[in-house]
């Protein structure tokens, strides 16, 4: 056994894990254990060690080495390893072997320990069973069985009777490679732990290592301290690695030159399956298995699958070496018609490997074409992914939009990123899309419907929301046609509809969101949870379910779905509901990790409004801190504005609100040289705090600029009136809304105003009837905050007469207004009130406006006192400044 082992076992660790794998919970030896690896795994030091180990003292050990026939069968060379304890060797026929076998088994009366190496060159579906069986006929016979491959033995059907150590067994761990250098008296540095790392734990890659280091302590690549780079981050590999595949390969170059080919051609591409394996060698499928039978046994390749479809790679610690003598040996086009070959035969098993190799060669059609058809699945790797796509020029990304695309897509949750940066990109991304869409129109071609997508997210980056939410209903049409999108077997089609992918559909649904269609938004966010839906138990078993293979990060794109329907009701007027999408938002994020590329911001987003709310001034707290980071690219960061004005109104009225909502837009419009699609949000947020806060004049030039049948304009036209003590108008304009399609924000804005202005108006019953509304959806929908936006004392008055009605009891909830959030209405003035007022701009002093009024002095006074009052004022430039607002003075509308 020492003869056969690369090291000898005095110089190796003892690895008592691998050695309780040969006793049973008794501490006896187990009775058969199948050593099955590739050449210098450590076996045989594995199997010398148990023999030398305290286990098997008192155990009589047999050791034999089997033979390829024809030399001699398995029985024959039992037979005589046997014999060589008996005084006589006894002189057996191949024929009587066998059975001398059985009978010498048979008459143990001791414990016995049989090794039997090098059992690959004889195994067979017959030997295998035969050793099986003779396992069985005495109680004191343990076998230990080392071999590179077997027929039967490690298979399912045997695994009750055979315990086997295979190769990631026998692999040895990173603590084990450290024990051993150090009881080499070799010191680890970083270099030589990354060479460590490539070697996988091979038994032979590591002990060359160590070797290695322990003869060349002065080599620059393994003094500690080394300033160069690692082999990790550099093409080059470690020394004594090239040295094994230099070896590797001066051995199959003897043994078996076809396999030789076959392992260069392998190190070109990231896997071989076994039917381009035959077209590399132009062999028959039995011809080839053997040559790749050669190279499993040597250890230098690994498989995947299983036969017909496994995919076969060369082991790491080699195959940057193997790579540079293939690139000498095989010419430039025969290597790229192999890796193109080899690449589609994997596009829909791996995908990223394929879009990998793709890139790697340069070609960018493929890596574009695969890229799009698997957009989540492969930058759901993004460290990986982005390294792929790092070395590609402008001109790449302009050409193939996608890849710019998916570029844009990773760097934008990168806070090192600069938006300039970001801009670029998306910017490649959107007219390269819009130049092959003018190029080739065809809605049936492959990769129409992810440009389409890349210029709607260009559309809507660039502040034109319109078009945006048009190309998204479009997406969304063909999303739910029955027609095919996709080429393929329709058992590649994924169960939930055809082209469903993640990023797709979460960007689908913020379009939809920012360009106002909140039934689409929510549509498509539902649409995305019920794709990556969680199954009981870890997101791993989700995958292996078979729900999606869009993704393999189904909990943090759950997250994204659950954060987009919490916006979606929250900016709808639910905020119940959207509380509930928050907590299970927040559940999946704890579990899972955040939602990719910022998804997670809309959770975020909600909970800033949420803090108002709710009274917990710790959400909005937290929600910008969170934020804070990405400030610079968010396209909700106006809702954040107006989360934090709304907080400082409920805590100090709107008159402090509108200079800090005024300061934080500016800046933000220095930043990004304007507000795009959130122009006509800021604009009527904006219109409400100046109409609460009396500034009438400017809150008609805000509602004027904006179009005059957009319902969130007529309502604020209907606000603007009531303010103005213009009941009749107010009325009717809400009245003529309706709120058949009005949202539930809408709706109850609308009742709370058609409900002061019917009280204005002497229709009480009309009145208490929209105040109930209003109240129920209040309560239903969590959303008191809209009683700050209506004028406080007629509410009371109407919640007090409608409770003595009998028609409700809303007292409580008005009341729990915060006091300085409490809007007031300032009351008309007469004809005489309004002179009165003017002459204070005209004629300060009493006399002189007596005069122009041609009115007693003590009655300019009184007007001017009731003026005071009704504007809610205590002084001369109080009441011109509050006049000029209201637009009460001439010139100043």
């Amino acid at each position: 056994m020492r003869t056969n082992s690369a090291v000898d076992t005095g110089e190796l660790i003892v690895r008592e894990r691998l050695l309780r794998r040969f006793r049973d919970a008794e501490e006896n030896l187990t009775p058969f254990v199948l050593l099955v690896a590739p050449a210098g795994s450590g076996k045989s030091t594995l199997a010398a060690q148990l023999i030398d180990s305290p286990s098997v003292v008192g155990t009589r050990v047999y050791v034999t080495h089997a033979s390829a026939p024809p030399d001699r069968s398995l029985w024959r060379t039992l037979a005589d390893s046997l014999a060589q304890t008996e005084a006589a060797r006894p002189v057996l026929h191949e024929a009587d072997a066998r059975e001398h076998v059985r009978r010498f088994v048979g008459a143990m009366t001791e414990p016995t320990l049989l090794v039997i190496d090098d059992y690959h060159h004889v195994s067979s579906v017959d030997n295998d069973r035969a050793l099986l069986e003779m396992s069985g006929i005495s109680p004191h016979l343990r076998l230990c069985v080392l071999a590179r491959s077997v027929h039967i033995l490690d298979g399912p059907l045997y695994r009750h009777r055979v315990r086997v150590i295979a190769r990631e067994d026998l692999a040895f761990t990173p603590a084990e490679a450290r024990d051993l250098a150090a009881q080499w008296g070799v010191d680890v540095s970083p270099a030589l732990t990354d060479a460590l790392a490539q070697a996988g734990g091979w038994a032979i890659a590591v002990t060359t290592l160590l070797r290695s280091a322990q003869s060349s302590e002065s080599s620059p690549d393994l003094r500690e301290g080394n300033d160069g780079p690692s082999p990790r981050h550099s093409s080059t590999p470690h020394p004594a690695l090239q040295r094994v595949a230099v070896d590797v390969l001066d051995v199959l170059g003897q043994l078996d030159p076809a396999a030789r080919g076959l392992l260069l051609a392998a190190s070109l591409v990231d896997g071989l399956t076994l039917k381009h394996a035959e077209e590399v060698l132009g062999r028959p499928a039995v011809a080839t298995l053997m040559h790749v039978r050669t190279l499993r046994e040597i250890g230098v390749i690994t498989a995947v699958g299983s036969t017909p479809t496994e995919t076969f790679h060369v082991h790491p610690a080699l195959r940057a070496t193997v790579a540079a003598q293939a690139t000498r040996e095989i010419s430039s086009s025969k290597r790229r018609a192999l890796v193109l070959r080899a690449t589609r035969d994997r596009e829909r098993g791996t995908p990223l490997d394929a879009f990998r190799a793709y890139l790697r060669f340069s070609y960018l059609p493929e890596a574009e074409r695969v890229l799009a058809a698997n957009f989540t699945l492969i930058t759901d790797h993004r460290a990986t992914c982005l390294a792929a796509l790092d070395p590609l020029t402008d001109d790449d990304l302009s050409t193939h939009p996608t890849l710019a695309a998916a570029r844009f897509f990773l760097e934008f949750e990168l806070a090192t990123v600069s938006p300039k940066r970001l801009w670029h990109t998306s910017q490649l991304s959107y007219r390269g899309a819009q130049r092959r869409l003018e190029i080739n129109p065809n809605p049936d071609d492959p990769l129409y419907l992810a440009h389409r997508a890349q210029v709607m997210v260009g559309e809507r980056v660039r502040g034109d929301a319109p078009a945006a939410l048009a190309i998204a209903k479009e997406i969304e049409a063909r999303l739910s046609s029955p027609v095919r999108l996709v080429d393929g077997d329709p058992d590649d089609v994924p169960a939930h509809g055809p082209y469903t992918d993640p990023a797709l559909l979460a960007e689908i649904a913020f379009t939809a969101f920012m360009g106002g269609d909140a039934g689409l938004a929510r549509r498509a966010w539902q649409k995305l949870a019920t794709l990556v839906e969680l199954s009981p138990g870890s997101e791993a078993s989700a995958s292996r379910a078979g729900m999606t293979r869009s993704t393999v990060r189904h909990g943090p794109w759950l997250h994204v779905a659950l954060s987009g329907l919490a916006l979606v009701e929250s900016n709808e007027g639910n905020f119940r509901q959207g509380a509930e999408f928050l907590t299970r938002s927040d559940d999946i994020r704890e579990a899972h990790g955040p939602g990719p590329a910022l998804g997670w911001v809309n959770a975020e987003v909600v909970r800033a409004h949420h803090a108002y709310e709710f009274r917990r001034p710790d959400l909005l707290a937290q929600a910008v801190a969170r934020i804070s980071p990405w400030y610079d690219r968010i396209e909700q960061w106006p809702m954040v504005i107006m989360a934090e004005a709304e907080s400082v109104r409920y805590q100090r009225g709107p008159d402090w609100a509108l200079p800090h909502l005024r300061t934080a837009v500016a800046q933000v419009e220095r930043e990004r040289h304007g507000v795009g699609v959130w122009g006509g949000y800021l604009a009527l947020y904006q219109a409400m705090l100046n109409t609460t806060s009396g500034n009438f004049a400017t809150s008609k030039n805000m509602i004027d600029s904006l179009p005059a049948k957009n319902s969130f304009v007529q309502i604020e036209q209907a606000r603007l009136a009531l303010f103005r003590s213009d009941d009749v108008r107010a009325l009717l304009t809400i009245q003529r809304l309706g709120t058949a399609a009005l949202n539930m924000r809408q709706r109850i804005d609308a009742l709370l105003i058609g409900a002061v202005a019917a009280w204005g108006c002497g229709r009480s019953q009309e009145a208490f009837v929209s105040l109930r509304d209003a109240g129920e959806l209040i309560e239903r929908c969590e959303l008191s905050m809209m009683l700050r936006s209506v004028p406080f004392d007629p509410l009371v008055e109407i919640a007090a007469a409608a409770r003595d009605a009998g028609v409700c009891d809303v007292t409580t909830l008005i009341d729990s207004v915060p006091e300085a959030a409490r809007c007031v209405r300032r009351e008309s003035l007469t004809q005489m009130e309004q002179r009165a007022l003017e002459s204070m701009a005209t004629h300060p002093a009493l006399a002189d406006a007596a005069l122009a009024l041609d009115i007693a002095p003590a009655t300019v006074k009184r007007h001017r006192l009731a003026v005071y009052r009704k504007l809610r004022v205590g002084s001369r430039e109080e009441a011109i400044l509050q006049a000029t607002r209201m637009g009460l003075l001439p010139n100043s509308s």
